[in-house]
C-alpha cells in the first residue's frame, strides 16, 4: 500500500523556512507516530484480551473482532508512515 503524496512529499513551507524547519516538523511527526503507537499497543492489547473472553456466540464479539482488525489495520499504516519519515530522513542527509 502506498501512501498519499501527502506523506510522501516534505512541508513545502518547512523547505523554505530551511533544513532546521524539516528537522522540527520531522521530530513532530515522529513523537505523532510513537504516540499513535502507544495508543494502539492498547486498543490492541485489551481488545484482544476482550476478544478471548467474549463468547463467539456473543452479539459483541463481531464488535470486538472489528476493534481488533482495524486497529491493526492502524498499526500498519503507523509502521508505513514510520518507514517513510526515516526514508525521507535518509534524503535530506
Amino acid at each position: 500500500m502506498n501512501l498519499p503524496d501527502s506523506f510522501a512529499e516534505p512541508d513545502a513551507n518547512a523547505l523554505r523556512r530551511g533544513p532546521r524547519a524539516v528537522g522540527v516538523a520531522a521530530d513532530s511527526a515522529s513523537r505523532l507516530i510513537h504516540d499513535l503507537n502507544n495508543v494502539l499497543t492498547v486498543m490492541l492489547t485489551t481488545s484482544s484480551f476482550l476478544g478471548a473472553e467474549v463468547n463467539p456466540q456473543s452479539p459483541l464479539f463481531g464488535d470486538v473482532n472489528d476493534i481488533v482488525n482495524q486497529a491493526r489495520r492502524a498499526a500498519t499504516l503507523v509502521q508505513q508512515l514510520s518507514q517513510q519519515l526515516r526514508a525521507e530522513g535518509r534524503r535530506a542527509l
